[in-house]
């Protein structure tokens, strides 16, 4: 019996180690998953001051709840960015999710776009297929879709 109740609490803990870096953090009002092929830039909110973040394929972005323009995000900005050059990223600009993400909720990104800038640039609204999923704090979706066409605006 004794051997049950360890196995069964050490794939417990195992388990629960395992979802922890899936899980945004506590003092965080939300985050951002990257799971798509490219690097993006990210602004969420309407504002200055919201989140904008680069987040590299496989990454997460996180806006601080201790930053009051983080507590109410209702709209993401999506830019693929291609290299850098001194002054600028070079981006395929154009996508956009409207819906609010909850403070300690989190939103993934999937889906894939072209590996080089000029075929992202050269096909415009069909260049990126992107697929989000938007979590509240405990860990149900809440939303879910495909990014909309936002007519080549993205990051400033």
């Amino acid at each position: 019996m004794k051997i049950v109740k360890r196995t069964a609490l050490t794939l417990l803990g195992a388990a629960l180690l395992f979802s922890l870096p899936l899980l945004p953090a506590v003092s965080h009002a939300y985050c951002v998953y990257n799971l798509t092929n490219v690097q993006l830039q990210v602004c969420g909110g309407n504002c200055s001051g919201c989140m904008a973040k680069t987040i590299e394929p496989g990454q997460r972005a996180c806006c601080p709840g201790s930053d009051k323009a983080c507590q109410k995000a209702s709209q993401f900005l999506l830019t693929v960015i291609y290299g850098h050059h001194w002054y600028n990223n070079v981006g395929c600009t154009g996508w956009k999710i409207d819906h609010r993400v909850e403070p300690h909720g989190w939103v993934t990104l999937s889906g894939t776009c072209p590996d080089t800038f000029k075929a992202c640039e050269s096909k415009g609204a069909k260049a990126c297929d992107i697929t989000y999923v938007i979590y509240d704090s405990e860990g149900h979706v809440t939303y879910q879709g495909r990014a909309a066409w936002n007519h080549g605006m993205g990051c400033n």
